[in-house]
């Protein structure tokens, strides 16, 4: 799925929408260096809704659940 119109990336999106600077990987014990913006769900939950959250590359990989 592609960016929104006008942002070069979904983790440039999320850096315009919440004012912060993607630094780290925002999975839990994870400390590697943020390079995507993922689609993430809350896990165990009924929200559907999809939440844009900067990952590195290992804990973007859609097998990761």
């Amino acid at each position: 799925m592609n960016p929104p119109f006008l942002y070069s990336s979904w983790l440039e999106y999320w850096e315009k929408k919440t004012g912060n600077h993607a630094v780290y990987c925002a999975c839990c014990g994870c400390t590697k260096r943020a390079e995507h913006g993922a689609h993430v769900r809350k896990y165990e939950s009924f929200d559907d809704t999809v939440y844009i959250v900067p990952l590195c590359a290992e804990c973007n990989n859609p097998n990761n659940v």
